[in-house]
């Protein structure tokens, strides 16, 4: 007998409906969820192309339909080793713990950079149905995060302060900390401190280079360009720096680093280099992560509180989720602290090695 080969049956997405209709996703979203501010002619031009396509709205439109459920979704933009991270992983921790502590699940949805417009819709449809949406950060998620606020969903972006944004906002203050990190350096009397930067695409990258360079306007030094290594968070990028750094006619006695795991890496590359941590050269990290105590010695450190912004992230979405009211979005910025161990010694101290 002869079996005849089952039909493939292509699965009709929010995005396909979309284009056929010449509307956007919002729109579609907003008609399977029988949004009253859609107008006539669009619903019925949307409703005609449902019809026409077949198009059955998955699980998250239908609990959309019907009021959301008891899950708030967390966004994370995917990167390379981003669950050995301490950013993701304390994230994840702060925001799960709190949500359940609130009788919240948590839909974790890793996102890639630059999203197409079809991958745009699957990632639609897959958190469309969450009470309120967090993002880890907007880098890379921006269109995502504009779709989501225009489908009316309660959304909070973390590690992000933007006034003109209709989403809450909860973030480090990492200006203040980077600039406290390079105050004490320079109070230890260093004169040629260098900086390996985090990724400049992210607002904390920038804010920790803003403040490593107000701090040496502010004691009236001179922000030297080859002293400023542009990175982007990975440890492998400030291993390459290292060299960078040695090579110049007079290398740095100090070096502030964007984070504790590049700073780790950076310890390692020094000491490949016969370069003493801090006999030679005085290391500063940023996060007082794991990475600051494992090593040889402790690293000096900008301690911030990610458990806490999770925490709070959490709380504000939860505010905006049952606010009966268009609620105010909430700005909160949290302070950091500067802590001291064995990686930094002032110039002096450093000849005293010796």
């Amino acid at each position: 007998m002869v079996r005849k080969r089952r039909k493939k049956i292509t699965k009709i997405s929010i995005n396909d409906v979309a284009k056929r209709a010449g509307v956007s996703i919002t729109t579609v979203s907003r008609v399977i969820n029988k949004n009253p501010c859609v107008k006539d002619y669009n619903r019925d031009k949307v409703n005609s192309v449902i019809a026409e396509l077949g198009f059955r709205p998955d699980i998250s439109a239908r609990h959309l339909a019907g009021g959301r459920i008891n899950t708030i979704g967390l966004i994370i933009p995917r990167f390379e080793d981003m669950f050995h991270t301490y950013y993701v992983t304390e994230v994840v921790r702060g925001v799960c713990n709190t949500a359940s502590e609130s009788g919240l699940d948590v839909l974790v949805h890793l996102t890639a950079k630059d999203l197409k417009p079809r991958s745009l819709g699957t990632h639609l449809d897959n958190i469309s149905f969450c009470s309120g949406v967090i993002f880890a950060d907007i880098h890379g998620n921006e269109k995502l995060l504009e779709e989501v606020i225009d489908m009316g969903t309660p959304c909070i972006v973390m590690n992000h302060i933007d006034d003109k944004l209709d989403a809450g906002c909860v973030a480090i203050d990492n200006k203040r900390g980077s600039l406290n990190a390079v105050d004490y350096i320079i109070s230890l009397g260093h004169k040629r401190i260098a900086t390996i930067t985090g990724d400049l695409g992210i607002q904390a990258g920038r804010d920790r280079l803003d403040g490593y360079k107000k701090s040496l306007k502010k004691h009236a030094m001179r922000v030297d360009e080859s002293l400023i290594k542009r990175c982007d968070f990975s440890p492998q990028r400030a291993r390459k720096a290292v060299p960078e750094l040695l090579a110049l006619d007079e290398y740095p006695t100090a070096i502030f680093v964007a984070s504790d795991e590049m700073a780790a890496e950076a310890i390692k590359a020094l000491r490949e280099n016969k370069v003493k941590v801090p006999q030679d050269i005085s290391i500063v990290g940023f996060d007082d992560s794991w990475f600051a105590t494992q090593g040889p010695l402790g690293i000096t450190t900008v301690r911030q509180p990610l458990g806490a912004m999770a925490e709070k992230s959490v709380a504000a979405l939860r505010d905006l989720i049952h606010s009966k009211t268009k609620a105010s979005m909430p700005r909160i910025v949290l302070p950091t602290e500067l802590i001291v161990r064995e990686s930094c010694v002032s110039p002096l101290k450093q000849e005293d090695f010796y």
